[in-house]
């Protein structure tokens, strides 16, 4: 019996030194990836980098924190830096890392970014989850609560600076303080195309004070498919928006929804995005609150009340018997044209 007993002990503790050396192992294997990783970011021409990196966990999970994480994307117009990241991997589930960041982020912005200023981002929790193979990440999530950006002298391009003193819509430029009481991002391979990606954004209670103006609580939704990604969403985020571009930019919208004020619009068929970023596409547009449509725009830009009191008037007629005198319209964006039937009624800005 003596014997059974010391040559089971002998095995638990042949097994504990292995899975120490393993664990080991993996540790140092970790540091010299990230190592990589930040060494191929500045031959790209950007600074990807940890600092004040340890690795830790044992003997289940590895953990890597980051006192700060900085990216410097000079051709891009960006740096930010983020405090306290801490990412887990459990061994028990290989490709599988969840991450936390405490914060705050705070981001630089010159004018290759299209902006210039500074934004500040505190948040009550943020977390992420990806999952990812020898090809690239396969899935991801992100789910934050209570966050609340500070701009510091955001500016856009004079260009789109309106008498309102707001800038255009596809400018940020006059931001000063935004809100968001929930967030969530997530992104999965669709079940029915190994190719395609489902995405599904949620931004809650949005509160914006843009150039001393505080504008309407807003909800913003996506639900969509893009088609013809690849198998796999890669690492290399700029690369796999080319290649995406590249293979026609497809996107069918499921929902795209904005509520606010009791004004709520969901836009839902599919679209195309050109490499510069324009829209083409058929959509159609289910509108219920037509008629606080003016009253929503006023208090965004009251110069354009009148506009929006004659689109009202104009679209009102089309509810006919629908339900809850749901406005139903269908569109047709050409290269960011938005037409309804042979009127035209508006311009999508590039996306990018």
């Amino acid at each position: 019996m003596a014997r059974k007993v010391k040559w089971l002990m002998s095995i638990i503790v042949g097994l504990v030194l292995l899975w120490s050396v393993l664990w080991y192992g993996a540790s140092v294997a970790t540091g010299k990836v990230i190592d990589r990783v930040e060494q191929q970011s500045v031959r790209m021409g950007r600074d990807v980098s940890c600092n004040e990196r340890t690795v830790s966990g044992y003997p289940f999970h590895l953990e890597v924190s980051c006192g700060q994480a900085v990216l410097d994307a000079q051709d891009r117009g960006i740096e930010a830096d983020i405090d306290s990241v801490r990412s887990v991997a459990l061994l028990y589930k290989p490709g599988h890392v969840i991450a936390e960041a405490d914060g705050p982020l705070t981001v630089k912005l010159s004018p290759a970014a299209g902006l210039s200023g500074e934004l500040v981002g505190r948040w009550k929790s943020a977390r992420s989850s990806v999952s990812a193979g020898l090809s690239g990440l396969k899935r991801a999530s992100l789910v934050a609560e209570e966050i609340d950006v500070i701009a510091n002298a955001l500016s856009g391009p004079a260009n789109l600076d309106g008498p309102d003193g707001l800038d255009g819509l596809g400018s940020l430029g006059g931001l000063e303080q935004m809100t968001v009481q929930g967030a969530q991002l997530h992104v999965r391979p669709n079940p029915d195309s190994q190719t395609d990606f489902d995405v599904a954004l949620t931004l809650s209670d949005i509160l914006t004070t843009r150039s001393g103006k505080a504008l309407p609580e807003m909800d913003l939704g996506l639900l969509a498919t893009a088609k013809n990604v690849g198998e796999a969403l890669g690492f290399d985020p700029d690369l796999l928006l080319a290649n995406w571009l590249n293979s026609g930019g497809a996107l069918d919208l499921e929902k795209l929804s904005f509520n606010s004020l009791g004004f709520a619009a969901n836009a839902s068929g599919p679209v195309t995005i050109s490499q510069d970023g324009l829209v083409s596409g058929q959509v159609k547009l289910e509108i219920t609150g037509m008629d606080k449509l003016p009253d929503l725009v006023a208090a965004i830009a009251p110069r354009f009340r009148q506009n929006a009191e004659q689109i009202a008037a104009t679209f009102s007629g089309l509810a006919g018997n629908n339900p809850d005198g749901k406005v139903i319209i269908a569109l047709t964006l050409r290269n960011g044209i938005v037409s309804a039937g042979i009127l035209p009624i508006g311009r999508i800005p590039n996306l990018f």
